[in-house]
């Protein structure tokens, strides 16, 4: 008979499977969407994070969480963008030591490149930062972390951030990846 432990291994790398193949159907239903006519509405990215932050924080309470966010509405696919918003909050979390900073604001383009205008109808851009007090990300690794398949030392299935920079991609928006302030910063320009 197999032992308890020979058992939960299975159920382990079964349910890391079953993961991996959900994230591939999705990338695989992103491929396919892309070509499809986009059916975006208005979302109010300050809700969104809220409700994700009230999902995850508790799951982790040795964890200091910052939320900082000036209000913004933008034009995008709802599901889509709770599953940016989730991945970036898990990576925040399985990495961070002590503290998650999540802050959002307008930053006014003087170069009249900008992507929205704010309420006061002066042109800008809208920065959302997902920090995390974790370890530096080697510069070499920063440059392939949303590849497919690509992962981190403490990474799952490394389909995660490729389906953020996709969604965010097909959205028309731009993430980096960027080592500071003793972190690791996700910035998703808007």
């Amino acid at each position: 008979f197999p032992s308890h432990d020979n058992i939960d291994v299975i159920i382990k790398e079964s349910e890391i499977l079953e993961a991996r193949v959900k994230d591939l159907l999705y990338l695989n239903k992103l491929n396919f969407l892309k070509n499809r006519e986009r059916n975006f509405s208005p979302i109010h990215i300050n809700d969104l994070i809220v409700e994700q932050v009230e999902r995850f924080s508790p799951l982790q309470q040795e964890i200091e969480w910052i939320v900082e966010l000036e209000p913004y509405e933008l034009n995008g696919d709802y599901e889509q963008m709770v599953a940016v918003i989730q991945n970036l909050i898990v990576n925040a979390k399985r990495y961070a030591k002590n503290k998650i900073i999540i802050r959002g604001k307008y930053l006014i383009d003087e170069k009249e490149q900008m992507i929205q205008k704010d309420v006061t109808g002066q042109k800008s851009r809208y920065d959302l930062e997902i920090w995390n007090d974790g370890s530096f990300i080697d510069e070499d690794v920063i440059e392939k972390i949303f590849a497919p398949y690509y992962m981190g030392k403490d990474g799952e299935h490394g389909l995660g951030l490729t389906i953020v920079q996709q969604i965010l991609t097909w959205h028309g928006f731009a993430i980096t990846a960027q080592n500071r302030d003793q972190g690791v910063a996700f910035v998703i320009k808007f």
